[in-house]
């Protein structure tokens, strides 16, 4: 079954300063959906990915039929993958390190923010 997030622990580093990284990265990131951007400390952000495991989507498929109702209690369940995007300011521009679990449109989101900063 394929997951919906890669664990990624990777370096970039960019141009611009880390304030103005740190905005645009938290901006994009906000928009997508189930996404939360949280500022931990300066030059920390955590992003939460809440979604419903297709586990538990298959599960409440098949036990639906089993248990009627009671199949649709694994609609419930939900996951929540968290990811550290930490901004070092180094000679030059920025040092963006991103570790955890990282959902695929986030992924390419913070690959493009970074790829235009860069």
């Amino acid at each position: 079954m394929r997951r919906a997030s890669l664990t990624v622990d990777r370096r970039w580093r960019v141009s611009s300063d880390a304030e103005p990284t740190a905005r645009s990265l938290t901006a994009a990131l906000a928009l997508l959906p189930r996404h939360s951007v949280e500022t931990a400390a300066p030059g920390v952000l955590v992003v939460r990915h809440r979604y419903l495991p297709p586990a538990a989507f298959v599960a409440a498929l098949v036990s639906v039929f089993v248990v009627l109702f009671l199949g649709l209690l694994f609609l419930l369940a939900r996951r929540t993958d968290t990811f550290t995007v930490l901004l070092e300011p180094v000679d030059g521009g920025t040092e963006v390190t991103v570790r955890g679990e990282v959902s695929g449109p986030a992924l390419g989101v913070l690959i493009a923010e970074l790829a235009a900063a860069a």
